[in-house]
């Protein structure tokens, strides 16, 4: 990751969303339901799970503040190589952020 210019174990994710306001914001939201947003919005937490739906889905269970989100990457969003960097790397208790 260092050769790509990232760091490894970056101390913090600037402008990521607190858990707390994220859930009141968009808790309101069934299942599988998007917000429609102008502006993407980042969140930050540790992973609880990482799950595989097919070859371009890959959902993440991410817990901070008390509170749970479930992320879903898609392969057709994520900027990078999907396998590499992403569906082999994220392992349980890895600290991620998400756009």
């Amino acid at each position: 990751m260092e050769a790509q210019g990232l760091e490894s174990f970056p101390a913090d994710f600037p402008g990521a969303m607190p858990f707390g306001e994220f859930t009141a914001k968009y808790g309101h939201l069934a299942a599988g339901e998007r917000a429609e947003e102008d502006a993407p919005v980042s969140i930050a937490g540790r992973v609880h799970g990482a799950r595989k739906a097919g070859k371009k889905l890959l959902f993440l269970d991410l817990k901070a503040d008390g509170a749970r989100v479930q992320a879903m990457c898609d392969q057709a969003h994520f900027q990078g190589d999907w396998d590499r960097d992403l569906v082999e790397r994220v392992k349980r208790g890895d600290v991620v952020g998400v756009r």
